[in-house]
């Protein structure tokens, strides 16, 4: 597909230039677009089926016929991997190189085992125009000699359209014991026939409690609406106007709905070339955030806080939603930092005076970064199969870190952590957040009794002589 021009501005500082993410957004498909369904069942004429009036009583096919359409002048091959080519490219089979079936390949144009890439599969045109796309079950579409872990993948069904893919590759497989494929890779069937397994249990059901059906669970995260961009960026402000914006923040967040997110922190950027010149050494604060919907939406919710001052800089714009993977700029790669946090009940005015009191201006904190992180929406609602820590009963969390690059930072960074630790005591919610959870602890620390309870039982059960440990342990001592 042809990409958007670029309409954005660019100019040698930053500062003077705008960013404009629609020439790389993914595709979205047309609101109101249709799901495309593709049922294949292999050796079945349609004259055998009721709603052709064949012997053969197929009455829920019977139900889709009466709604659609049924065609009288299908051309079929008779055989499967003609018949799928076909389908799946709207071309003759021999105009696919697949005049009989993968095994049975020969080297000549009309019958090599290998769709070409030009004849373009359904799969690819609508993955091409915004749509996601899943094939579970048999392709034989694939040559015989790239059924293997070090051949191509290229046609394979991730190779030709297919995003996701949970089946075999070949033209028959034990339906007991089936070498199945998950995506690009072989994996093992999740139980055995004893166990009631069967391919066609497996390939459909699409959530089994006792079972680890990952490609199954994969496809409903991925059928899950997500908003297709959203409004993100950053506002970086001089301490004089931060101080203003950090008093005013919890005040525009706190009406905010749970499509925004944001983030304030005090940041001490390092006197290295690497740091862009203006910011370069410079005490700063720094508040970023996302919102979820169009772009009048996300303007308006982060307007109040452009309005106490002008900062010195301001990256807000529309982005994909994968960009939300870097709304904080976290390093991508190991670095030499030691942080901590608190999960916190609320951010009265008190509190924001203890928090820059132990990390602002004056403070003399040797940490880089000291920040606020909105909580609550999602995070702060039980979910009942949210797993061990369905949800943060706090409003904020609180996370600081240093760089440690010898012994003595180390301790200089240790006792500046204490001080925002012991700070924002008066304010602090039980529990703990994982992500932020630095410093090693017991589970206790973070998880609630029963599910530590449990945790401290398959401990005892699995490794009672401590073979296995962690930053966070499994106290056996837990409550049974």
């Amino acid at each position: 597909m042809a990409r958007e021009p670029f309409k954005g501005t660019i100019n040698l500082d930053i500062r003077d230039s705008a960013p404009d993410w629609a020439p790389f957004e993914p595709p979205k498909a047309p609101d109101g677009s249709p799901n495309v369904l593709y049922i294949v069942l292999d050796d079945v004429g349609y004259s055998a089926m009721s709603c052709y009036g064949g012997p053969v009583e197929t009455p829920n096919i019977d139900k889709i016929a009466a709604s659609g359409v049924r065609f009288t002048q299908w051309h079929t091959t008779a055989l499967c991997s003609p018949t799928r080519s076909c389908l799946l490219t709207g071309r003759n089979h021999t105009r696919n190189s697949m005049a009989c079936i993968t095994e049975a390949a020969v080297g000549f144009p009309n019958a090599s085992g290998t769709i070409p890439p030009q004849n373009g599969m359904i799969s690819e045109i609508l993955g091409d125009l915004g749509w996601n796309t899943y094939l579970v079950g048999k392709w034989h579409l694939c040559p015989t000699v790239e059924m293997n872990l070090a051949a191509t993948r290229r046609n394979w069904p991730t190779g030709r359209g297919f995003e996701r893919f949970y089946g075999f590759l070949g033209a028959e497989t034990n339906q007991w014991f089936p070498e199945l494929i998950y995506d690009n890779h072989p994996v093992d069937q999740p139980e055995t026939p004893e166990r009631g397994y069967h391919f066609n249990e497996d390939s459909w059901e699409l959530y089994h409690p006792d079972t680890d059906r990952a490609v199954t669970r994969a496809l409903i995260a991925y059928a899950t609406p997500i908003a297709i961009s959203t409004l993100r960026g950053l506002l970086v402000s001089t301490r004089p106007v931060a101080v203003r914006a950090l008093a005013l923040a919890p005040l525009v967040w706190a009406g905010v709905s749970d499509d925004v997110t944001s983030v304030v922190r005090f940041l001490r950027p390092p006197d290295v070339p690497d740091v862009p010149e203006f910011l370069r050494g410079k005490a700063l604060l720094t508040i970023d955030g996302a919102c979820v919907g169009d772009q009048a939406e996300g303007e308006a919710a982060f307007a109040p806080l452009r309005e106490i001052g002008e900062p010195i800089l301001d990256t807000f714009g529309q982005i994909p939603a994968p960009g939300l993977c870097k709304i904080h700029m976290d390093p991508e790669h190991p670095v030499p930092g030691f942080g901590h946090h608190r999960v916190l009940r609320e951010l009265s005015d008190e509190a924001i005076d203890a928090w820059v009191g132990a990390v602002g201006p004056g403070s003399g904190t040797p940490l880089l970064l000291s920040e606020l992180r909105q909580l609550g929406g999602a995070l702060g609602r039980p979910d009942p199969d949210g797993g061990a820590l369905s949800h943060l009963d706090a409003g904020w969390v609180m996370y600081g870190v240093g760089m440690v690059m010898s012994p003595q930072m180390g301790e200089a960074v240790s006792a500046g952590l204490d001080r925002m630790h012991e700070a924002m005591e008066p304010w602090a919610a039980e529990g703990a957040y994982f992500n932020f959870a630095d410093r090693a602890c017991d589970t206790d620390a973070i998880l609630p009794p029963e599910v530590c309870s449990r945790l401290a039982a398959v401990k005892r059960r699995w490794d009672p002589d401590g073979r296995l440990f962690g930053n966070h342990a499994v106290s056996l001592d837990s409550a049974a």
